[in-house]
């Protein structure tokens, strides 16, 4: 920054119109932060417009079907995925048992174990959707890998070294690549 004012005096006592290129400089900057701004209001403005129109959803799917309906639990994984980490956690806590029931092992079901077993991080949750995403999508998919992953992780902070070791093996062996370092 001192070398900045430095060159900037220099060049102006040497005649040059320094004034005009800082105010041009200045106006720049003005501008790109005034665009970053309005962007991240735009986002946040759809975010809002998302999460309003998932909450409508559930609202309606649960007063016209109830909890038990596919369509409430489907709604309210919707919603989930918008909400904040502790609602996030009650509605899909709610919606699982239900959408494994009704629908089975779906991409929706193996959506709302990921979000859950993600928030909770409990080792039986981790286990059963590694199982759905190797069984919806193949060993090699990278959801499978993804929940292979942080059930090693857990696994390993759990004390089950030798788990996480083979489950971390196979990862490797499945991936050409991925390197583990």
């Amino acid at each position: 920054m001192v070398a900045q004012w430095w060159e900037l005096l220099v060049e102006a006592a040497c005649g040059k119109e320094v004034l005009p290129n800082m105010i041009q400089v200045g106006i720049e900057q003005a501008e790109k932060a005034r665009i970053a701004a309005a962007e991240r209001k735009r986002l946040a403005d759809d975010f809002d417009q998302q999460h309003r129109e998932a909450k409508k959803e559930w609202t309606a799917a649960k007063e016209v079907y109830g909890w038990d309906h596919s369509k409430t639990q489907l709604a309210a994984l919707r919603l989930a995925e918008l909400e904040k980490p502790g609602m996030a956690q009650w509605l899909l806590e709610r919606a699982l048992p239900g959408l494994e029931a009704s629908v089975g092992l779906h991409e929706e079901t193996l959506k709302a174990l990921r979000l859950l077993a993600l928030l909770t991080l409990q080792l039986t949750l981790l286990q059963r959707w590694r199982r759905a995403a190797e069984a919806l999508q193949g060993p090699n998919h990278i959801d499978t890998i993804e929940a292979s992953w942080h059930l090693a992780i857990q696994l390993h902070q759990a004390g089950a070294f030798q788990e996480a070791i083979d489950l971390f093996a196979s990862i490797a062996s499945r991936s050409s690549e991925l390197r583990i370092f």
